[in-house]
């Protein structure tokens, strides 16, 4: 039996896959800011994308994974990063959300946070 922490990082793992095939170009995984973790980042086209990856063995709790307040935190952590690795040159940034269930079913929300034009 895999445990929670093994289940979330062969998803992360996965979903580092199916992002590539689409064109993103990684920039960091499983940063740490003082606001929290997240999970992956990348860049498409112009954009700086932070992606937050939850996997439930059920469809409604995978949909329902996250909470406002855990997708504040995450803008607050993709502001920090922003403001932290500005040389990149990318103004804008969006975060994601990948929630996956079962055996391989997922779903993919775009720019899921609204995300504050100032720096932390």
């Amino acid at each position: 039996m895999l445990s929670n922490h093994t289940k979330g990082y062969i998803v992360e793992w996965w979903v580092r896959i199916v992002v590539r095939i689409k064109g993103y170009i990684p920039v960091a995984h499983r940063y740490r800011s003082p606001y929290g973790e997240i999970d992956l980042i990348y860049i498409h086209g112009r954009t700086l994308v932070f992606i937050e990856v939850k996997y439930r063995w059920q469809r409604q709790d995978a949909l329902c994974a996250l909470t406002d307040h855990q997708r504040r935190r995450i803008a607050r952590a993709a502001n920090y990063f922003r403001a932290h690795h500005y040389v990149l040159g990318l103004k804008d940034m969006r975060v994601d959300e990948y929630m996956c269930w079962g055996l391989g079913f997922w779903v993919h929300y775009r720019n899921t946070s609204q995300m504050e034009e100032n720096t932390p």
